[in-house]
């Protein structure tokens, strides 16, 4: 269902993509499909937007990344946050956009996820769209380019075409034809490689804006009757709407205003079908886009002269300049404003020394040229007559020939740099002038209209204001940075008493250690047993899957039980299944179960005991003895938290189960030998806990000897039997190949052999064949202990005081041993 939407909506056809999508989202709702539900949703998003229903793919792009966070889908949800900037972008929210971008730029840095390439040279197009929307028009062509090259290289054709397009819009919009003739050229070749009906109508208005910005009105209804052609088989309002606008402008200079009307009206209710869509509070700032605000104004509104046209113009750019706090982007997007409102061939922005008094020194704060470059030392000169005159006075400035202007009969500069035109405006705020917006061009002269001071005058006051906030933010910024560094230098002084707290009462938790890992069901705490314990108390609150390893008899589901009781399911039941001791069709029905009919003898249901567990834990002992087949379907159930009973056609869901595996072997050397699956053995080994064999840990023998005693004296009736000083002896140097199972059988066998309540040496008979414990040496001894530290060490991510308390070894003896094994991090 999803690919055949996809196929569409890469074919431009949104409104059949839209359809797919939905179902694909309604089926991932109905199965209970979590982890689908933010591609379902990113999907209808994007189908959604498209079509010009921004207010439902606001809400699916929401909902979608709701959802990839929670199932941490990384890659899906950088995809949300760069669809919901673009949404932002086209609504007219310009901050919210560029905050998106700004969080799609952090997941990229490291430590976090990084941008998928496409993802990447998308994000570079949607800066561009802002970067052309703030009026910066050489920095959007500059990203665009890089987008196409991009996406060229890496064969994405549709995208290529795209970028190229969107690159001739914004050559248009800076007035450069040629440029947007080459970029149409190159798209016209994609497109016949592409296909895609919407970029053939985007492609068609552009080139009709093009043949209207050359005057060619003949060969801009070509283009309008072409994209009429198309129309139909797009289902995106905004080309419609775009479309319509440029066919009003033909029509409109063919003087057949009738027709242009018809056509302005057309494109006005499609944007306003897209603003239907939307919050009151999101469709208000949507029709404050220039271009759509002045087609809701009506005819009338294209009667405005040049000079209201200007106005317009520098209240857009004033809300830009409000939009920032940085206070060189601030200046740098005024002069380029400033020039292009006046047609000016050079701008500064000049600040006055704010300690300098009324003769103060007047700084060049950014300078720029008509070209929206930065103008170099060698041209870095203007009229210091000029600027202090305005500056001191705080009154706007306008000469159509400084030359010969009485005014500046004297002035050194503008004789010496041969100025024409001049225009400067005072910057005010506060009731103090903070400097001016100079303008001239030095070849001209008339250059500047009677209108212009003060529209530079006007301009000049938005960025005082936005300068006096760019300096607070400074201020701010300058504060936070202090505050940061004491809380540092506090947090750090914190640290070092945290420490010596932790040194002073190392002894303390030590005692206390066994008291608060309460595992009464496991005797014995050797400084083997005191790691294990520790794990269990690690991984007991947590809900990974852990796998106990052990020889036969260690104690593997005392392990597991102690995990089970330890954690927030306690109160659930536990469920033991022994995988060595069923064939593998009756183990594939005790795990999952059954339907009835499914074979010969199911007369009913069976649920299964994933589902018996549901609510608890659910032991899979002899883990590696399960068969091959049944060892994928158990990779399954754990990847998605379902199964599927033998015979059914549906999943049930199993969320809500813990799982713990045991064996006697070694699973990766089952890997290797092709036993076992190797992407099982990542599922289940999330955490490993091995039960040291008991001659591992002849210290454990008298606690567990003496447990085991109180167990059998409970089961018989009667009081328990003592152990003397040589049956202990005895048991400490024998070997245990059976470990402490077959400890429980020599013991029982004493019981009931011992005459009296004393249990000797006599009484314990011992295997004659019993392998003798392996006498070590030094070496032998201190690679055990290397291991075992090295081990703990890995576990607890290096954290001395950690392995201090789960080895049962004090710091300072820790330290020593650590410098003996050349145990250092990194090494």
């Amino acid at each position: 269902m999803s690919y055949h939407a996809l196929h569409a909506y890469r074919a431009g056809d949104a409104a059949l993509a839209a359809r797919g999508f939905q179902g694909a989202l309604d089926l991932a709702e109905a199965e209970g499909l979590g982890d689908l539900l933010a591609t379902a949703a990113l999907n209808l998003g994007t189908a959604r937007h498209q079509l010009g229903d921004w207010g439902a793919a606001l809400r699916c792009y929401e909902r979608g990344l709701r959802a990839a966070i929670a199932f941490a889908k990384e890659r899906t949800e950088a995809t949300l946050r760069f669809n919901l900037a673009k949404l932002h972008a086209d609504i007219g929210l310009l901050e919210r956009a560029e905050l998106g971008l700004a969080r799609l730029s952090a997941a990229a840095r490291p430590g976090g996820a990084p941008l998928s390439g496409e993802l990447a040279l998308a994000a570079l197009g949607l800066e561009a769209e802002i970067a052309a929307a703030r009026g910066a028009l050489g920095e959007a062509a500059r990203l665009l380019e890089r987008a196409r090259a991009g996406h060229a290289a890496r064969g994405r054709r549709r995208e290529a075409c795209e970028a190229t397009i969107h690159a001739a819009e914004v050559a248009l919009a800076a007035r450069d034809g040629a440029a947007a003739e080459g970029r149409l050229a190159e798209a016209a070749a994609l497109l016949e490689e592409v296909g895609a009906a919407d970029l053939a109508l985007r492609h068609a208005t552009a080139r009709a804006e093009l043949a209207l910005s050359l005057g060619d009105t003949g060969a801009a209804l070509e283009q309008v009757q072409r994209g009429a052609g198309l129309v139909a088989g797009v289902s995106q309002l905004e080309l419609h709407a775009r479309h319509e606008e440029v066919a009003a402008e033909a029509l409109r200079r063919r003087a057949a205003e009738a027709l242009a009307e018809r056509h302005r009206t057309a494109a006005l209710e499609c944007w306003e079908r897209i603003a239907s869509t939307l919050p009151p509070e999101l469709a208000e700032v949507f029709w404050q886009s220039p271009r759509r605000a002045a087609l809701r104004g009506g005819p009338a509104r294209r009667s405005v002269d040049a000079r209201m046209e200007l106005v317009l113009k520098l209240l857009e750019i004033n809300r830009r300049l409000s939009s920032t706090l940085d206070t060189q982007e601030v200046l740098r997007l005024a002069m380029d404003a400033a020039i292009e409102l006046t047609g000016a061939e050079r701008g500064f922005v000049i600040l006055a020394s704010p300690d300098g008094g009324a003769r103060g020194k007047l700084e060049v704060a950014i300078a720029r040229n008509l070209d929206r470059e930065r103008v170099g030392k060698s041209q870095l000169k203007f009229s210091h007559g000029v600027a202090r005159r305005v500056v001191e006075r705080g009154e706007a400035v306008l000469t159509v020939d400084a030359l010969s202007d009485e005014r500046f009969r004297r002035s050194a500069s503008v004789h010496g740099l041969r100025l024409r035109s001049i225009v400067c405006a005072p910057i005010r705020a506060h009731g103090a002038v903070l400097g001016a917006v100079y303008l001239d061009n030095r070849f001209q002269r008339g250059k500047f209209a009677e209108g212009d001071a003060d529209l530079l005058g006007a301009f000049a006051d938005q960025i005082a204001v936005a300068l006096h906030n760019g300096r607070l933010m400074a201020e701010l910024r300058d504060r936070t940075r202090a505050l940061e560094e004491e809380q540092r230098r506090v947090a750090e002084l914190m640290r070092s008493q945290a420490d010596e707290i932790e040194r002073l009462s190392h002894e303390l938790e030590r005692t206390r250690a066994d008291a608060r890992r309460d595992f009464p069901e496991i005797a014995g705490r050797s400084a083997a047993m005191r790691g294990v314990l520790a794990l269990i108390e690690r991984v007991s609150e947590s809900d990974v899957t852990v796998t106990v390893t052990g020889e036969s008899g260690t104690g593997k589901e005392l392990v597991a039980r102690a995990i089970h009781a330890g954690g927030p399911r306690r109160e659930g039941p536990f469920v033991a299944v022994n995988c060595a001791a069923l064939p593998e069709a009756l183990l594939e029905s005790e795990l999952f179960g059954h339907v009835r009919g499914a074979f010969t003898g199911a007369v009913r249901d069976h649920g299964g005991l994933f589902l018996s567990a549901r609510g608890g834990t659910l032991l899979l002992d002899e883990l590696g003895e399960m068969p091959v087949a049944v060892q994928a379907k158990l990779l399954r159930a754990l990847q998605e938290r379902s199964i599927r009973p033998v015979g059914s056609d549906r999943s049930v869901p199993v969320a809500d189960v813990r799982v713990v595996c045991a064996t006697n072997r070694d699973l990766r050397e089952e890997v290797a030998r092709g036993r076992f699956r190797e992407d099982l053995y990542y599922r289940v080994s999330v955490i490993e806990i091995r039960v040291p064999p008991l001659r591992d840990r002849p210290d454990d023998i008298p606690a567990i000897a003496q447990a085991i005693l109180e167990k059998l004296a409970a089961r018989q009736g009667r009081p328990a039997y003592r152990l003397s000083r040589g049956a202990l002896r005895r048991l400490a140097a024998y070997g245990w190949p059976g470990n402490v199972r077959q400890l429980e059988n020599v013991l029982a066998r004493a019981c009931v052999l011992a005459p009296g309540p004393e249990i000797g040496p006599a009484d314990i008979e011992l295997p004659a064949a019993a392998p003798a414990p392996r006498s070590r040496s030094r070496a032998d001894h201190r690679k055990i202990e290397e291991d075992r530290i090295r081990a703990a060490l890995e576990h607890a991510r290096w954290n001395v005081s950690e392995v201090s308390r789960s080895l049962g070894i004090p710091r300072t003896t820790l330290y020593r041993k650590l410098s003996r094994y050349g145990l250092l991090r990194g090494a």
